[in-house]
């Protein structure tokens, strides 16, 4: 199973199906590449984890340091990574009846290793690469993507995809290739609802994921603090290189309100969600991913029992009007503050929302349907 630009402790969906997979019999090693000070790549298996820093190679190391200083060197760095990796596999991996790839970036690699040991691919595509490379840029990006996108999945046996909409556009291509349906979505750890012990100001709202403008948490920081300490704000998140995380975390140093909390742990997410009053879920509406997929907060709320706060025009919205599980608000400051003040007005609402969204959760939004679909893909595949 490979996942690129990421590591082991953040990507909660290779987390949940390494354990399914392995609670059903299967041997599985998970492969993480992240570019952070170098080249990484972890291998893990069992309770076993086998890292590799590119300082390893000294001659490696002064190659990938100058590929990605002068830009024009990239493919370079590429090509380098994908032997580096594949290596590594081969090293480190005796036998591989399937290679399990996240996403259109590590086929190429997937496609590589299903040369050598003859076995099969399942193609994660947990985004419409085409769509979204492609989304602010020319035509000819997205075509480019699009041609690769079709070339890749010649060789996938299998995909899963996360929302109905991805399917339609597959097929629109691809005739022939079984396509499951694996949302990103949690384990029903708490099966009956259960109010949050504050039922008075201030209302906690929280925010747990990666910290970008299009999730509106420095604006809502500022909605926050307006509200004199009628709302407390938690906002957690893994770090990254992004300007806009960098202004939240200082800003959350000014202001008396918010709260930064850290990088926590994905297996903590739910349980810390249900500790609070309401889930902020506000997402661009003009970016596309927001306009097509659930979010992972919302999927965390539903599971934890707590409503959300969503932004009109965004497809959590449409799922919060669906499930009638929170507001769906319009994509500003005034909206927020709204939203907010209404929700403190009506604690019985809040309770009302968040008993749907756990129904919701129970009848479709879960892990333990999302589990029962890949593995009945695995049987299928390895028959």
């Amino acid at each position: 199973m490979i996942r690129n630009n990421d590591k082991p402790s953040y990507d909660l969906r290779m987390v949940l199906q390494k354990k399914t997979l392995e609670d059903a019999g299967y041997d599985v090693y998970q492969l993480f590449i992240r570019f952070e000070d170098g080249l990484n790549i972890w291998l893990l298996h069992k309770d076993d984890t086998v890292h590799y820093h590119e300082s390893e190679n000294d001659l490696i190391s002064k190659t990938m340091g100058a590929a990605t200083k002068v830009k024009v060197l990239a493919p370079l760095r590429n090509i380098l990574t994908l032997y580096l990796m594949y290596k590594f596999i081969v090293k480190n991996v005796p036998k591989i009846d399937v290679v399990h790839a996240h996403n259109l970036d590590t086929m190429p690699l997937a496609i590589r290793i299903k040369s050598k040991y003859q076995c099969k691919i399942v193609y994660d595509m947990r985004e419409m690469y085409a769509e979204m490379a492609g989304r602010g840029f020319s035509d000819v990006v997205k075509e480019y993507y699009m041609k690769k996108e079709k070339q890749m999945q010649k060789y996938a046996d299998w995909i899963f995809i996360m929302e109905k909409i991805t399917h339609e556009w597959v097929r629109k291509f691809n005739k022939k290739t079984p396509i499951s349906l694996v949302r990103n979505s949690r384990p029903l750890i708490y099966k009956k609802y259960k109010q949050c012990d504050n039922d008075t100001e201030p209302l906690n709202l929280l925010f747990l994921g990666t910290i970008s403008q299009p999730r509106y948490v420095l604006e809502a920081i500022g909605v926050v603090e307006k509200m004199n300490g009628r709302v407390k704000f938690y906002i957690g998140g893994c770090p990254q290189s992004d300007p806009y995380y960098h202004s939240v975390i200082a800003e959350c140093k000014k202001v008396k309100h918010s709260e930064f909390i850290g990088q926590i742990n994905c297996m903590s997410v739910v349980p810390i969600t249900r500790q609070c009053d309401v889930v902020l879920c506000m997402l661009d509406p003009e970016q596309y991913n927001n306009g097509r997929a659930i979010a992972n907060k919302q999927l965390e709320a539903m599971v934890a029992g707590r409503p959300v706060i969503t932004s009109r025009g965004s497809y959590a919205g449409r799922v919060t009007v669906q499930n009638n599980c929170g507001l769906v608000i319009e994509h500003c400051r005034a909206g927020l503050r709204v939203g907010l003040e209404y929700l403190l007005q009506e604690p019985k609402l809040r309770v009302q929302y968040g008993k749907n969204g756990l129904k919701a959760a129970k009848k479709e939004y879960n892990w333990e349907l999302d589990a029962k679909r890949m593995l009945d893909a695995y049987k299928e595949l390895l028959k």
